[in-house]
């Protein structure tokens, strides 16, 4: 992910990937936050990179893609200074210290988008 958002310049304060459930079309999302959405044009160009870069990492991304079962990447869009107020929450619940804390990246709940207050979604 990080290198494809250098590659393509496309800002990335912060990110998580999870995967979200639709009976017609499964697909990972990257929740991101209003500001690193700006450029829509930039964003799809980025998603479409994103979701090609993934299955050259993972064969079985490739696959499912393939075949289907899995649609291209999407971006949920969440407010601005939602990822701030998730990693202090996060941080409080699990009881570490801030220089411990790393904010998730992948998340395997597939119902987290419902837990996001997603405004829009991109893809």
């Amino acid at each position: 992910m990080d290198a494809v958002a250098k590659r393509l310049h496309q800002p990335i304060m912060a990110y998580t990937l999870a995967p979200v459930w639709d009976d017609a079309a499964p697909y990972y999302a990257i929740f991101l936050e209003e500001p690193d959405a700006a450029n829509e044009a930039g964003l799809r160009a980025f998603l479409k990179e994103l979701d090609r870069a993934l299955g050259e990492e993972n064969i079985e991304y490739a696959w499912k893609g393939d075949s289907g079962r899995l649609v291209p990447v999407r971006a949920a869009i969440i407010p601005t200074g939602v990822w701030s107020a998730w990693d202090r929450d996060r941080l409080i619940q699990t009881g570490g210290s801030p220089e411990q804390y790393k904010h998730p990246c992948l998340i395997g709940d597939s119902g987290f988008k419902e837990t996001m207050g997603v405004v829009r979604e991109v893809g």
